[in-house]
Protein backbone atom coordinates (compact mmCIF):
# COMPACT_ATOMS: atom_id res chain seq x y z
CA UNK A 1 0.00 0.00 0.00
CA UNK A 2 1.32 3.81 -0.90
CA UNK A 3 2.47 5.59 1.98
CA UNK A 4 0.26 9.28 1.29
CA UNK A 5 2.05 11.78 3.66
CA UNK A 6 -0.55 14.26 3.87
CA UNK A 7 -3.68 10.81 4.35
CA UNK A 8 -5.65 9.33 2.57
CA UNK A 9 -9.65 8.12 3.16
CA UNK A 10 -10.11 4.44 4.26
CA UNK A 11 -12.96 2.34 5.00
CA UNK A 12 -11.63 0.19 8.01
CA UNK A 13 -13.45 -2.48 10.52
CA UNK A 14 -13.85 -0.52 14.13
CA UNK A 15 -12.57 -4.26 15.42
CA UNK A 16 -8.98 -2.60 14.08
CA UNK A 17 -8.94 0.73 15.33
CA UNK A 18 -7.41 0.92 19.12
CA UNK A 19 -8.06 3.86 22.08
CA UNK A 20 -5.43 6.43 22.02
CA UNK A 21 -3.44 5.61 24.90
CA UNK A 22 -2.61 9.55 25.12
CA UNK A 23 -6.50 11.32 24.75
CA UNK A 24 -6.98 12.48 27.94
CA UNK A 25 -10.53 12.42 27.55
CA UNK A 26 -11.66 9.84 30.49
CA UNK A 27 -15.33 10.41 30.68
CA UNK A 28 -18.17 10.34 27.84
CA UNK A 29 -21.83 11.64 28.81
CA UNK A 30 -23.81 8.55 28.11
CA UNK A 31 -27.36 10.91 27.17
CA UNK A 32 -24.51 12.27 24.64
CA UNK A 33 -23.60 8.96 23.49
CA UNK A 34 -27.04 7.70 23.31
CA UNK A 35 -27.76 10.69 20.94
CA UNK A 36 -25.02 10.23 18.54
CA UNK A 37 -25.58 6.50 18.21
CA UNK A 38 -29.44 7.27 17.44
CA UNK A 39 -27.79 9.81 14.67
CA UNK A 40 -25.68 7.00 13.60
CA UNK A 41 -27.94 4.57 13.48
CA UNK A 42 -30.39 6.62 11.28
CA UNK A 43 -27.43 8.97 8.83
CA UNK A 44 -24.26 6.44 9.47
CA UNK A 45 -21.31 8.44 9.94
CA UNK A 46 -20.79 11.65 8.73
CA UNK A 47 -17.18 12.56 9.47
CA UNK A 48 -14.75 10.09 9.06
CA UNK A 49 -12.72 8.88 12.17
CA UNK A 50 -8.90 10.12 12.11
CA UNK A 51 -6.56 7.71 12.56
CA UNK A 52 -2.77 6.38 12.42
CA UNK A 53 -1.20 3.03 11.26
CA UNK A 54 -0.03 1.04 14.16
CA UNK A 55 1.14 -2.36 12.77
CA UNK A 56 -1.45 -3.89 11.59
CA UNK A 57 -4.40 -1.91 13.26
CA UNK A 58 -5.00 2.16 13.45
CA UNK A 59 -5.09 4.28 16.88
CA UNK A 60 -7.39 7.03 17.21
CA UNK A 61 -6.75 10.78 16.84
CA UNK A 62 -10.34 11.85 16.41
CA UNK A 63 -13.15 9.87 17.25
CA UNK A 64 -13.64 8.08 19.83
CA UNK A 65 -16.98 8.97 20.46
CA UNK A 66 -17.85 7.33 16.78
CA UNK A 67 -15.93 4.43 17.03
CA UNK A 68 -17.66 3.40 20.09
CA UNK A 69 -21.00 3.95 18.99
CA UNK A 70 -19.86 1.90 15.33
CA UNK A 71 -18.90 -1.14 17.86
CA UNK A 72 -22.07 -1.07 19.96
CA UNK A 73 -23.87 -0.89 16.59
CA UNK A 74 -21.78 -3.41 15.25
CA UNK A 75 -20.87 -1.83 11.75
CA UNK A 76 -18.64 -3.74 9.53
CA UNK A 77 -16.69 -0.40 8.21
CA UNK A 78 -16.43 2.80 9.33
CA UNK A 79 -15.22 6.20 7.12
CA UNK A 80 -11.19 6.73 8.52
CA UNK A 81 -9.13 9.34 7.25
CA UNK A 82 -5.50 7.30 7.67
CA UNK A 83 -2.88 10.18 8.87
CA UNK A 84 1.00 9.71 9.37
CA UNK A 85 1.92 8.78 12.56
CA UNK A 86 2.57 11.81 14.82
CA UNK A 87 5.21 12.23 17.45
CA UNK A 88 3.99 11.47 21.14
CA UNK A 89 3.88 15.04 21.82
CA UNK A 90 2.24 15.78 18.96
CA UNK A 91 -0.69 13.27 19.02
CA UNK A 92 -1.18 14.59 22.65
CA UNK A 93 -1.22 17.93 21.45
CA UNK A 94 -3.63 16.98 19.00
CA UNK A 95 -6.14 15.47 21.63
CA UNK A 96 -6.21 18.64 23.54
CA UNK A 97 -6.86 20.64 20.18
CA UNK A 98 -9.52 18.53 18.82
CA UNK A 99 -11.83 18.22 21.76
CA UNK A 100 -10.88 22.33 22.40
CA UNK A 101 -12.65 23.03 19.19
CA UNK A 102 -16.20 21.66 20.79
CA UNK A 103 -15.76 22.45 24.54
CA UNK A 104 -13.61 23.32 27.14
CA UNK A 105 -11.61 20.51 28.91
CA UNK A 106 -12.29 19.85 32.57
CA UNK A 107 -9.24 21.25 35.17
CA UNK A 108 -8.61 17.12 36.47
CA UNK A 109 -7.95 16.31 32.42
CA UNK A 110 -5.54 19.31 31.54
CA UNK A 111 -3.70 18.53 35.31
CA UNK A 112 -3.48 14.64 34.82
CA UNK A 113 -1.40 15.38 31.03
CA UNK A 114 -0.28 18.58 31.30
CA UNK A 115 3.43 17.26 33.04
CA UNK A 116 3.04 15.07 29.80
CA UNK A 117 2.94 17.66 27.49
CA UNK A 118 6.24 19.61 29.68
CA UNK A 119 8.06 16.35 29.72
CA UNK A 120 7.89 15.79 25.89
CA UNK A 121 8.37 19.39 24.98
CA UNK A 122 11.63 19.08 27.41
CA UNK A 123 13.12 15.72 25.56
CA UNK A 124 12.54 17.54 22.07
CA UNK A 125 14.00 20.71 22.86
CA UNK A 126 17.16 20.12 24.64
CA UNK A 127 15.99 20.06 28.75
CA UNK A 128 14.00 23.27 28.34
CA UNK A 129 10.29 23.37 29.75
CA UNK A 130 7.83 25.31 27.72
CA UNK A 131 6.14 28.83 28.80
CA UNK A 132 2.32 29.63 28.65
CA UNK A 133 2.98 31.14 25.31
CA UNK A 134 4.82 28.45 24.09
CA UNK A 135 2.03 26.00 25.11
CA UNK A 136 -0.72 27.97 24.25
CA UNK A 137 1.34 28.37 20.62
CA UNK A 138 1.55 24.50 20.19
CA UNK A 139 -0.26 22.03 17.99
Amino acid sequence: MDKHPSGYLKELSPDRIRRNPENPRLFFRSEEMDTLMASIRRYGIQVPLTVYEDGGDYILIDGERRWRCALKLNLKRVPALVQPRPTRLTNLLLMFNIHALREQWDYLTIANKLPSVIDLFAGENEGREPNEIELSRMR
